[in-house]
């Protein structure tokens, strides 16, 4: 994260908790961060349609200029077990809430039962027009990260359409 940057966290498990509040990124602001995501633990399901929903809420709240690039960062598996747990819903939701703001998503977890459903965080990603990168190990989470990140700080414009017309 850069300074300068907003940055915030929401829980989402059986309930959906903003762990911290936006902040303007700085030294102190980074160490509460880290502080809240070392707190992190799981605990009972998944509730994605909550935590995203919050997500949006949490930015629409917040007093941007409309040329400020809103992104939120999915970390889960995937499998929704709380709330809205139908993922066709989730997607609807998802087209009809997000607004100006993208969302990609980090799956975790092994393949099986209680794996991660790559397919869908896939889906959502590119319909919040996101990225997606799966976790296997914290290695891969530093270098998905350092993507995101840096994607966004290379980012110059969005939502361009180039239309070529033949001259003759």
């Amino acid at each position: 994260l850069q300074d300068g940057d907003l940055v915030g966290l929401i829980g989402f498990e059986s309930q959906v908790h903003v762990l911290f509040e936006p902040k303007v990124a700085d030294g102190g602001t980074k160490d509460k961060l880290r502080q809240a995501i070392r707190g992190l633990r799981a605990r009972g399901g998944t509730n994605f349609a909550g935590g995203m929903l919050k997500a949006v809420q949490v930015i629409q709240d917040l007093d941007l200029p409309p040329t400020f690039l809103k992104r939120v960062i999915m970390f889960t598996d995937g499998e929704p077990t709380e709330g809205v747990v139908d993922k066709k819903q989730i997607l609807s939701l998802l087209e009809r809430t997000r607004g100006p703001l993208s969302m990609s998503a980090f799956g975790y977890g092994g393949s099986g039962v209680f794996g991660c459903d790559q397919e869908f965080l896939t889906t959502f990603a590119a319909t919040a027009q996101g990225n997606y990168a799966y976790v296997q190990n914290p290695d891969d989470a530093v270098a998905a990260f350092g993507k995101e990140v840096g994607g966004l700080l290379s980012t110059y414009a969005t939502d361009l359409a180039l239309v070529i017309e033949p001259t003759e």
